[in-house]
């Protein structure tokens, strides 16, 4: 209990906010909110209110039903292919951005909030690099989106050669590696395996059913016990029309 006469810290941040010399904590999210986001933190409750119904009334977009919404947000920020590069651990490099696309989140904090988790769950992340490359871009990742990514592709060589050596390659090395920043991935849903040098090509059924045996150890050896379907490729997917349909 509080003794009479003694101001709690908490007491003087609420006095201090009133005066109008603090402003609330940003929202958690903060990092990744524009300006105008963060401008909607510092209004009060009426205000904000005001807002929020001045735009429900004006803007042609939010006058739409949000399941149509939603599926509009899906069609500009999802269905992209996504590559990265690196060959440092201090950076990653995207290789193709679709910034302008991003805008859209910047429309108002109630967009931003709709639409926010698309970009991780409706894209397919392809990594040219096993290590450095999936390492620097997950450290760069808020916990939340970290959660929500679903589909990522790793670039390897000779997956089938490494299959019959017992794992005794380097190139399996840095797969088995992987398991790390894969824990860092709840919501994975499938990894693809683009191997550069494959043995198998994918034409008939008996190079078919030598893919599955690769797919099953891949996934036995990387994801142990985890439910994530594992694709073998023989060609890296590098277009809209490659992308299958994950949304």
């Amino acid at each position: 209990m509080q003794k009479k006469g003694i101001i709690s810290r908490t007491d003087t941040i609420k006095a201090s906010i009133a005066r109008g010399n603090m402003t609330p904590s940003p929202h958690p999210d903060s990092n990744y909110l524009t300006n105008a986001h963060k401008s909607v933190f510092k209004l009060t409750a009426g205000q904000r209110a005001a807002r929020t119904k001045r735009n429900a009334e004006k803007s042609r977009l939010l006058r739409i039903p949000r399941d149509i919404r939603f599926k509009i947000l899906v069609y500009i920020l999802g269905g992209q292919i996504l590559k990265f590069n690196s060959t440092y651990d201090h950076g990653v490099r995207p290789i193709d951005r679709y910034e302008n696309a991003y805008v859209v989140l910047g429309a108002c904090l109630q967009i931003y909030r709709e639409g926010r988790m698309i970009p991780f769950t409706h894209n397919f992340f392809s990594f040219s690099s096993l290590h450095t490359g999936i390492t620097a871009f997950l450290k760069s990742l808020q916990p939340w989106q970290r959660a929500v990514l679903s589909v990522v592709q790793l670039k390897t060589q000779s997956c089938e050669f490494m299959m019959r050596a017992g794992g005794k390659t380097p190139g399996f090395t840095l797969l088995r590696e992987s398991k790390d920043w894969l824990r860092l991935l709840p919501g994975l849903k499938e990894v693809r395996i683009y191997d550069v040098d494959a043995e198998v090509r994918l034409g008939d059924d008996e190079r078919w059913d030598r893919a599955i045996k690769v797919e099953n150890w891949l996934r036995d050896k990387i994801l142990g016990k985890r439910d994530v379907y594992v694709k073998f490729l023989d060609k890296e997917a590098d277009s809209d029309d490659e992308y299958d349909d994950i949304c």
